[in-house]
């Protein structure tokens, strides 16, 4: 049995690297930038106007309100052959190219019409009003530098210096197996001593907040052949987390079967509370995570190993969770010896966290886990932790 810290580091030491695809930009969303995202175009590629208004020469403004005449129109996409001269103004729309000879626009609400002439009320400063060529971004300019975490904003950059792919870290395929004689679907009639699947959807769930690709195998029984087909259909997956069956019981035969089919341990129990029998290891690449059965195992599985190598493996430069700083809000009793992730409600209170252990009754309680924000992670040397005591926290709520 090893360490927390240990297995973690396992766990990342043994993430292939990263492998780079160019996607279409409208599916990076949640990827990662893998290369630099240089521009070979300017923007604005022309001088152009940010109102609907009229072009004209600011120095014409210089005792407004003045009246001048107007030589016509201009609209998103046209260029205006002529050029604006002394006395003269163009109407001109949003994102219109400024034509030649002008030099600010005056906003359509800040004019009137006298005749054929355009009666021009304020004063203008040359260029106001004008979105100038090349303010926003210059060729040769970095727009989107590698490691970004890509949003919609990143999107709209990539589309705007005309790219139509990417290049981004590929995100891992995940196949999910629950294992267990007593398990059922949701649409099947329970029976005496048996359970419904709640570890396939959940972690289901999880990767979808993620927003993972993953294939759920099905429900493999307590017999080697079963569990080893079904395993071995997983393996086209890059991840395959097998829920149940790795304990010390007779029917507990998943570590068996993976070191029947080739799979390296690289380690199984972890000085940690719950999911103590956890398993992990790789076989032709692959990692694959066995967790114990029990629901609150499988959702602290996934925040302490399993989120932690899938961003590794997108291209995060991390190395494990995102532990937070927070106060123990009540005085915490616990039996000693194993590093404790206790549930807990999670408040924050001006720029604090403050810790509230939440009452369970062991890692099959996932209903207790509702009332819950994250984990407390608790030493296991204490027998006691006083109110007050900094602890370290994953947070799992938004």
């Amino acid at each position: 049995m090893i360490p927390y810290p240990d297995a973690l580091k396992l766990v990342i030491n043994n993430v292939p690297k990263p492998q780079v695809v160019a996607m279409p930009i409208e599916k990076t969303i949640g990827h990662i930038l893998a290369r630099d995202i240089t521009s070979q175009v300017v923007m604005p590629p022309f001088n152009k106007s940010a109102m609907d208004g009229y072009a004209l020469k600011a120095c014409d403004t210089h005792l407004a309100p003045v009246q001048l005449k107007c030589k016509g129109k201009v609209k998103a996409g046209e260029v205006f052959r002529g050029s604006i001269k002394k006395g003269e103004c163009l109407k001109i729309m949003t994102g219109a190219s400024l034509p030649k000879g002008a030099d600010s626009v005056v906003m359509i609400e800040k004019t009137g019409r006298v005749g054929d002439m355009i009666k021009i009320l304020p004063r203008l400063k040359k260029w106001e009003d004008v979105c100038k060529c090349g303010e926003d971004i210059k060729r040769g300019e970095v727009v989107l530098k590698k490691g970004v975490y890509i949003d919609a904003s990143h999107v709209a950059v990539a589309a705007t210096v005309g790219k139509k792919e990417i290049p981004v870290f590929r995100k891992p395929e995940v196949a999910l197996l629950s294992t267990g004689n007593e398990i059922r679907k949701a649409w099947e009639s329970l029976k005496r001593g048996s359970i419904y699947d709640a570890n396939g959807p959940l972690l289901g769930a999880l990767l979808e907040k993620e927003a993972i690709r993953y294939k759920f195998i099905g429900v493999a029984k307590d017999r080697a052949g079963d569990l080893g087909r079904k395993i071995k259909s997983a393996l086209k997956k890059d991840i395959i987390l097998i829920s149940g069956g790795v304990s010390m019981g007779d029917y507990d035969l998943v570590p068996g079967v993976l070191s029947h089919i080739k799979v390296k341990k690289i380690f199984h129990k972890v000085n940690i509370k719950p999911g103590r029998p956890i398993f992990f290891g790789v076989v032709y690449g692959k990692l694959i995570f066995g967790i114990p059965g029990n629901p609150v195992s499988n959702l602290l599985a996934f925040y302490t190993f399993i989120k932690p190598a899938i961003d590794r493996f997108k291209g995060h430069a991390i190395k494990g969770p995102l532990f937070l700083k927070g106060i123990l809000a009540k005085d915490f009793k616990q039996k000693p010896g194993r590093c404790h992730f206790v549930l807990a409600k999670i408040k924050r209170i001006d720029n604090e966290f403050y810790l509230y252990p939440v009452s369970s009754h062991g890692s099959a309680d996932i209903l207790a886990g509702t009332n819950a924000d994250g984990f407390m992670k608790v030493d296991g040397r204490y027998t006691f932790v006083k109110k007050g005591q900094p602890l370290e926290c994953i947070l799992w709520q938004r």
